[in-house]
């Protein structure tokens, strides 16, 4: 009994928490609880003393109580016990409301709470509570009061819109400002809601109800729910604060006739703000139109967001509107004035325009506010990071033209964090009725000599690497049907915004086919026909594989036929990359202009490449070649990148074109791995450490290799990795014999710990913060591709602040003190206990840890290298099918041998191991002996 007792006054406290003060004491309690069943019904009220008026109680409004459980809201599902539902005012009198529902003292109800006469006079801190939960979102409500025979209303204070039930209080006051008076008719069918009350309100309550207002435009079924209305005396924790306004006065907004356009301020304040638009002075009805802008529409003038459609002009005049919007409550008003709005005709040949204005103050917002739909892989699994969105951008400018005016210009983005996957933002013909910009129309291409889509990109927060983005469009053919479609082709993206336009063929080699099903936008094989019908969408497609953003404005489709410039390469050609033989090299390229598609090819010494044995991305932006021997010493590189009107190759004698040269040089032996951490990317930003074969373990961070040289320089050529995890934590980056397989530098071998009597590792490292001496760096390895280690002597610690590299060493010894646990995570690492016992077997990573133990710290680190001495042993792998596989540190100089007899042994080289990392050896046949031998 004592746990049930609990239980309930528990629940007591969460539905009306203003009742926890002692001093409160409870005047009035409605809990409707005297339902006439679990239907709908107007005769429901009555029983507990209440009426209700609305302009039909027939089918709709629904006007009455639940009286049992879970009974089918049509918005909300399934209610608690004695809730009155209250909605749908559509009707032959008063189609957009209001109605209402109320009890006076003079009801003598057959069952419930029978109200009396409240006196202000004499009751301290009178306060109004309801338990309220919307069914639509689209009605406003307000408490009303019977005071001296007449009717009041609470305009300045709204109950709160949201599908959650919640406690809502409302301090009462007489004063004349927070009231408006209010007239129910003789035949109880609806109710007029008038001007401000003359003079402040005086006497005793003699009746309480609630007002409803439709926002509909006549159509539609908005509602509320009402579960308790409770009258206190003695609450004094209600908030008192006015509205305040938090935004700046908004920027001029100029849009396209036609299109519309949304204002969306900010403010703050409590209790419930009440909002009214006006424009030139003038308060804007619902539904109106715009007075000074013939055939426009005004939605939601009673909301923080007033959005105009249709907006028109005459052709030889610029429409000139000024708007302003106060926001009100109990407690005071506040107002944002001086929005001018300029209309101005669309240019020749534009057919479509989102310009994504700002419409809020430096905040996010949903695309859906301009008719554009974002879905994201990490809305779909629920995880966090990632998504789509529009925030506020550059709001100083004061250009007027639509698409270049700086204080009306948003940026939308898309980026991906820990949920790696693809997003898309698009719209159609359907989602974008005009807004903001131009609605989408259904557009035939046969009926026009052109169509082309742009849109400016830039990189985003999270910068560009592990991005892609691809064009959208969706066709409707009466015979193909309503499908989506992505560009067979990337669109390039160079970091700041620059303006990239795409022809639309409807050739189906230019598409590939796209599937979109609630959060998730699946790319998927190449179209199989040529795209046909009309475009009635269109959009983006964004592939993310790692951290990482875009940023784009201005999407637009225009009849103009396609720009087309030639791309110039400029400063982004393939640089100058040095590699030890048996490992591998990539090089990049980009363009600093050119208009899309691009196609992209590769020679060396003058030779076209094809992929195919150690050649990948011959036809993309980075070229990859793989297993380097001695003889491609020298070799030059050079990339062309083309499109339908020229050519530009990166040896084109501009101020930075030159042939790229790749050294090839032997190691020495006992020189068992490299990784000088090259910049191979295409473009001067950051570059993905993947791309060279490793890992990071950091939280928030993003795989990054920047350009530590100087483009068109000798110095090009240089990379590093940036390590920055800016607070307390542990940061891991590392690489195994299954990530660094041949990207750049050596591959990472597996490397036999018994079989060298010294290993080295050495690592430049360049504190670059004044807050490095807050952080020590600790070298890693894993073992025998299992668990990973960490050296209990850092490598560097307190390093003071340094742009230059310096060079540091550590000798490896498997002694068990040497090492402690280490636990490397999607995010992070985790130092653990000490070592119990020596490390044994093969080495199959290495890493570096950063251990943070304050705000700050920022390292750059590359050229990291392991050395042995000898020639190292040879790893005997499991066998499969009929084979052994045998591994060892490769080299140029060292080659495998064999013999079958240890006694008397007459060793033979393998051919064709000399430089070679691995073997397949069978078992069956005359019993072998191997070695390795240096020559």
């Amino acid at each position: 009994m004592k746990k049930t007792l609990l239980t309930l006054g528990l629940l007591a406290c969460a539905l009306f928490g203003p009742l926890r003060q002692a001093s409160a004491s409870v005047r009035y309690t409605e809990n409707w609880g005297t339902g006439t069943g679990a239907t709908l019904g107007n005769g429901s009220l009555p029983n507990v003393g209440w009426t209700g008026i609305a302009a039909s109680q027939t089918a709709q409004p629904y006007l009455g109580i639940y009286a049992a459980a879970n009974p089918v809201d049509p918005q909300l599902g399934g209610l608690p016990a004695n809730t009155v539902y209250f909605s749908g005012l559509v009707g032959t009198f008063q189609p957009n409301g209001p109605g209402m529902f109320y009890t006076t003292s003079a009801a003598i109800p057959p069952f419930g709470s029978t109200f009396a006469n409240l006196n202000p006079a004499l009751i301290t801190n009178l306060t109004f509570n309801v338990e309220v939960g919307n069914a639509s979102g689209i009605s406003t409500n307000y408490f009303a009061v019977q005071v001296g025979g007449s009717w009041y209303v609470a305009l300045g204070n709204q109950m709160p819109n949201q599908g959650t039930y919640t406690n809502w209080s409302m301090p009462y006051t007489t004063t004349a400002a927070n009231w408006n008076t209010l007239t129910i008719d003789g035949s109880q069918t609806f109710v007029t809601i008038g001007g401000t009350a003359g003079a402040n309100l005086s006497g005793p309550i003699t009746g309480i109800g609630i007002v409803t207002l439709n926002n509909v435009n006549g159509t539609g079924t908005p509602g509320l729910n009402f579960n308790q209305i409770i009258i206190n005396q003695g609450l004094t924790d209600f908030p008192t604060a006015p509205p305040t306004n938090n935004t700046p006065a908004l920027q001029p907004l100029a849009a396209f006739a036609g299109g519309g356009v949304t204002f969306a301020p900010s403010f703050q304040g409590s209790p419930t703000i009440g909002y009214n638009w006006q424009t030139n002075g003038a308060d804007i009805g619902n539904g109106t139109d715009v007075p000074s802008i013939s055939g426009s529409y005004y939605l939601n003038p009673q909301t923080v967001m007033l959005t105009i459609t249709n907006l028109s002009v005459n052709e030889a005049t610029l429409g000139l509107t000024n708007f302003s919007v106060v926001a009100t409550n109990f407690f005071g008003a506040a107002t944002n004035s001086g929005i001018t709005l300029y209309v101005v005709p669309p240019p020749p040949g534009l057919l479509y325009a989102e310009l994504f204005p700002t419409i809020g103050y430096n905040a996010n917002n949903s695309l859906a506010s301009v008719g554009w739909v974002g879905i994201s892989t990490a809305n779909s699994a629920g995880g966090a990071g990632g998504g789509v969105g529009m925030f506020s951008f550059n709001n100083n400018g004061n250009n007027l033209v639509p698409g270049t005016f700086g204080g009306s210009t948003a940026d939308d983005f898309t980026f991906g964090s820990n949920a790696y996957g693809t997003n898309a933002c698009y719209t159609t013909t359907t989602n974008d009725i005009g807004l903001s910009g131009l609605p989408f129309p259904s557009i035939n291409p046969a009926s026009y000599p052109a169509v082309t889509f742009q849109c400016a990109f830039a990189a985003g927060g999270q910068g560009l690497n592990g991005v892609t983005t691809y064009w959208m469009v969706q066709m409707s053919d009466p015979i193909a049907g309503t499908n989506w479609y992505c560009s067979s082709s990337a669109i390039p993206i160079i970091g700041s915004y620059q303006t990239n336009q795409f022809a639309f063929k409807a050739s189906k080699a230019n598409w590939n086919n796209l599937t979109i099903s609630g959060q998730l936008a699946t790319p998927g094989s190449p179209a199989a026909n040529n795209l046909a019908g009309n475009i009635t969408g269109a959009g983006l497609l964004f592939t993310h594989t790692q951290n990482s953003g875009v940023n784009f404005q201005n999407f637009e489709i225009i009849t103009n036929a396609l720009t087309v410039q030639p791309p110039v390469i400029g400063s982004y050609y393939p640089i100058d990359l040095g590699v030890a033989a048996g490992g591998g090299a990539s090089f990049g390229v980009a363009t600093t202009t050119g208009s899309q598609p691009f196609t992209y090819g590769w020679t060396t010494n003058g030779v076209a490449v094809q992929n195919g044995g150690r050649v990948t991305g011959a036809n993309t932006a980075t070229l990859t070649i793989a297993n380097l021997a001695p003889g491609d010493n020298g070799m030059q590189i050079i990339a062309y990148v083309t499109n339908s009107t020229g050519m530009d190759e990166s040896d084109s004698g501009d101020a930075y074109g030159q042939a790229t040269t790749l050294y090839v040089t032997n190691p020495p032996v006992g020189f068992i791995y490299s990784e000088e951490v090259p910049f191979v990317g295409p473009v001067a930003g950051n570059y993905s450490i993947g791309n060279i074969g490793w890992n990071e373990a950091v939280s928030g961070g993003a795989f990054t290799v920047f350009q530590a040289g100087t483009p068109g320089t000798t110095s090009q050529g240089i990379g590093a990795v940036f390590a920055y995890l800016g607070n307390a934590g542990t940061a891991v980056y590392y690489t195994t014999t299954g990530s660094d397989t041949n990207q750049a530098g050596l591959p990472f071998p597996s490397i036999d710990i018994a079989a060298y009597s010294s290993l080295d590792f050495s690592v430049d490292i360049a504190p670059n913060s004044a807050t490095s001496t807050n952080v020590t760096a600790y070298l890693a390895v894993q073992m025998n591709n299992g668990p990973w280690y960490v050296n209990v002597s850092p490598l560097l610690t307190n390093a003071a602040q340094s742009t230059a590299f310096s060079t540091y060493t550590q000798t490896f010894d498997p002694t068990a003190a040497n090492w402690n646990n280490l636990t490397i995570l999607a995010n992070g690492g985790t130092v653990g206990s000490p070592v119990t016992s020596n490390l044994k077997g093969v080495m199959t990573g290495v890493g570096l840890v950063f251990v943070y133990v304050g705000t700050g710290g920022d390292f750059n680190f590359n050229d990291i290298y392991i050395t042995g001495t000898g020639v190292g042993g040879i790893n005997v792998g499991p066998l499969t099918g009929g084979n052994v596989n045998l591994t060892w540190v490769g080299n140029p100089a060292v080659n495998l041998q064999s013999t079958t007899n240890l006694a008397s042994p007459n060793w033979q080289d393998v051919p064709n191991t000399l430089g070679l990392y691995s073997l397949p050896v069978p078992v069956t046949g005359p019993r072998n002996f191997f070695r390795l031998v240096q020559h």
